[in-house]
């Protein structure tokens, strides 16, 4: 078994393992051709937090629909309206394995930091005896020491790295980003140490409202290249597989 990546609009990306395919943080995207391809019987979705550009959960629906499950955190589900969904929550660090009738995939929610205080969990997946780590668009925290000894080592990890300002409703201007900078995602990858880092969460901006760093993502590859790390700047759509490593003879 071997696990399929596509990166998705924004955040999202979509997993494939045998006849299961699980979304991370999928939402609407900006054009129809972007939209998923699905031929898989199970599907899946896992929230990191509610944010709306994270959470979007009537094009969730669409994908999962009656009888997939929507996976978060227990503190997370409060904040949605899940509809007709069919959800499970889960505390950090506890294993879920999707769908239960072949465990395809194996997740658990491990610590992330929300930029404006919301709960929110980054997510360990595991599929084929391959490892991923989605980060939402967590601020820089220390639990990536722990986060690499308990589940690595990971083959790929999707690390948020835009640092936008906002000045949205009550959240205004701080003068802080509020997901981590390309510094510090630079950081992050290099403690957790992947075989491949994946950029995600840029390219958004309105004025006044949402700023992101200047030239974020290519300041993180120049970083990243100076970190020794291997980076795919995967476009909304672009995937790969990851394919088990062949057994060495004795």
């Amino acid at each position: 078994m071997h696990m399929q990546i596509q990166r998705l609009h924004w955040a999202g990306v979509q997993l494939t393992a045998r006849d299961t395919t699980l979304f991370i943080d999928t939402i609407t995207p900006p054009e129809a051709e972007l939209d998923p391809e699905v031929t898989t019987t199970h599907r899946h979705a896992l929230l990191t937090h509610h944010h709306a550009d994270h959470a979007d959960l009537g094009y969730i629906h669409k994908w999962i629909g009656g009888t997939g499950t929507l996976v978060t955190h227990h503190d997370v589900l409060p904040f949605l309206n899940v509809g007709s969904l069919k959800v499970r929550t889960v505390g950090l660090h506890q294993p879920l394995i999707l769908p239960h009738s072949t465990a395809d995939f194996v997740v658990h929610a491990v610590p992330a930091s929300d930029g404006l205080g919301d709960p929110q969990v980054s997510w360990v997946v595991e599929a084929g005896g391959k490892r991923i780590l989605h980060a939402g668009d967590t601020l820089w925290h220390g639990h990536w020491w722990s986060i690499a000894r308990l589940y690595g080592p990971f083959d790929v990890v999707f690390l948020p790295m835009n640092a936008p300002r906002i000045n949205i409703g009550r959240f205004q201007d701080s003068g802080i980003p509020i997901v981590m900078t390309p510094e510090q995602a630079v950081a992050a990858a290099r403690i957790l140490a992947p075989e491949l880092v994946v950029p995600i969460h840029y390219g958004r901006h309105e004025p006044g409202r949402y700023v992101e760093t200047p030239d974020a993502l290519n300041t993180f590859l120049k970083l990243a290249q100076e970190a020794g790390l291997k980076v795919n700047a995967m476009q909304p759509g672009e995937g790969f597989d990851l394919k088990p490593q062949a057994a060495v003879p004795i």
